[in-house]
């Protein structure tokens, strides 16, 4: 780059500024000193991620010539002449040592957007990009590029191996359920999923990273996350049967992991159940820094679902013209809600809307782990709020007082359940001539092993073709299983579990 008269083989970015400079003059409007500066310094040797996730430089024939911005630099006036504010004329050049950083870029992809850049504390923030490189999918402050990952399974990566991004591993795309988005990862039992991969040399000596994943809850589903450091394997404390994050039918799981040594760090998903599961919006990054996620409409484009810092969503609603009309938020222990309700109006008289008579039933959230919280209803009567704008308004603003006051009131007076009762029916043809003992862990955590005959069951007068029995488990270890006698080895006898009530 450079000026063309000065050689004619030089190049120019027409609409790029180098340098901007504002100066001082005299009464002849001679240039006596500099007030303030800018500069930003143009490079081929910046960090370029390929499409296969390797690393390149585009400053060669192979890889073609191209200049990007690699950092921003501001001219700090001494403080010797602090008191004018102005530096010399004499004292001024683009080289000189009063030159500070602002922020640089130490990685583009190839559609030169931004992927880690960093300020002059070298305090780093990332961007990862998905849907054919075209919108942002993660981001996060305080963090590199290799410290950040997340896949909610929409992405066209999901069915290809990139290295240093989230693969699918042994799990299947699935539109059967989702979290978020339209699809998330199926897993069969023993099966792993969502793998991330990273050389401890990309993250931070020292530093706690944090992984979570979202998991459909199903019975005798039992899905946790795992991280290996150099073949050294830590399981979750908590998988999803024990979670007690839970939003409507999913249950979050989380874990910490400490970075203190090793060469390569992988984190990835595992059913340990024997039933497939839905798994879904799976993310990596460290646990001080606030880190956000984006899933968009695969058609439209429009931003559809935004993750905050604990895997929670806000979801967006369109009309056919592509005009937001309604917002939804997640919270753990309840159903996502509506917050928010757009009506286009166009000179019409404003009227007066009054919320409708709501009932929520709101659990309480701050149990222990390995415990449920139990429900209160909460009830805001009709008409105590209004609005201009709409009924839906209205109803959001009582929804609002419920989700405030209610959980706070479910907090304060309700329970925390760890055992619950399981309606367990199992085909009588698969279980003639049998000595059946069911096994399980009962409310007082400890493992029991009985012929069904002393559990409670329904009367039997010999037309139907189901034996049921109920069985009251302790929610640290929801598995209930069958053998032929005491001793006997497991049994598949088909039997279906659906859970009835707690047990106190």
């Amino acid at each position: 780059m450079g000026n063309r008269l000065a050689n004619i083989n030089n190049k120019n970015m027409l609409t790029q500024v180098y340098s901007q400079a504002s100066y001082k003059v005299d009464n002849n409007n001679v240039k006596v000193g500099v007030v303030s500066a800018s500069k930003t310094i143009w490079s081929k040797e910046v960090n370029v991620l390929a499409p296969n996730g390797t690393i390149v430089k585009q400053n060669s024939a192979a890889n073609g010539q191209v200049w990007r911005k690699e950092r921003e630099e501001v001219l700090e006036i001494p403080d010797t002449y602090g008191s004018s504010g102005v530096l010399p004329i004499a004292q001024f050049t683009f080289t000189n040592g009063y030159w500070k950083l602002v922020n640089g870029i130490r990685m583009y992809n190839v559609y030169s957007k931004a992927l880690e850049d960093y300020d002059r504390n070298n305090n780093y923030s990332a961007n990862r990009y998905g849907y054919n490189n075209s919108k942002i999918v993660a981001g996060a402050n305080f963090a590199k590029y290799g410290e950040l990952a997340f896949s909610g399974a929409e992405d066209e990566l999901m069915g290809t191996s990139v290295s240093g991004e989230v693969s699918k591993g042994q799990g299947t795309v699935s539109t059967g359920a989702f979290h978020t988005g339209s699809k998330s990862l199926s897993l069969v039992g023993g099966a792993t999923g969502f793998e991330y991969s990273v050389p401890i040399t990309n993250l931070t000596a020292n530093r706690t990273y944090v992984a979570s994943v979202w998991v459909k809850n199903a019975t005798n589903g039992k899905v946790g996350l795992y991280y290996d450091v150099d073949g050294v394997t830590t399981a979750a404390p908590v998988n999803s049967a024990q979670s007690t994050k839970k939003s409507g039918d999913w249950s979050l799981v989380n874990i910490e992991i400490p970075i203190s040594g090793g060469t390569q760090l992988k984190v990835y998903v595992k059913n340990e159940g024997t039933v497939s599961s839905f798994v879904d919006d799976f993310r990596f990054h460290p646990k001080n820094t606030n880190a956000m996620a984006y899933v968009y409409d695969n058609f439209s484009g429009e931003l559809t679902y935004i993750l905050d810092h604990f895997n929670l969503y806000t979801r967006f609603e369109y009309d056919g013209m592509g005009r937001l009309v309604r917002t939804y938020k997640e919270q753990f222990g309840r159903t996502p809600y509506k917050t928010n309700e757009y009506q286009q109006n166009y000179g019409t008289q404003a009227n007066t809307f009054y919320n409708d008579l709501l009932k929520e039933d709101v659990q309480k959230n701050d149990c222990p782990p390995n415990s449920i919280g139990s429900k209160i209803t909460y009830t805001v009567p009709a008409g105590k709020y209004s609005s201009k704008i709409s009924k839906a308004d209205a109803n959001s603003k009582a929804m609002a007082e419920i989700n405030l006051t209610g959980q706070l009131l479910a907090n304060q007076t309700g329970t925390c359940v760890t055992c619950r009762k399981y309606k367990v029916s199992i085909p009588k043809s698969n279980i003639q001539n049998m000595d059946l003992y069911v096994s399980y862990k009962d409310c007082n955590n400890q493992f029991q092993s009985v012929p069904y005959g002393a559990l409670e069951t329904d009367f039997d007068d010999g037309t139907s073709d189901y034996l049921v029995l109920y069985v009251c488990v302790n929610l640290s270890y929801t598995t209930i299983t069958f053998s032929n006698g005491q001793n006997g080895n497991g049994l598949n006898i088909g039997a279906n579990t659906e859970y009835v009530e707690n047990c106190f």
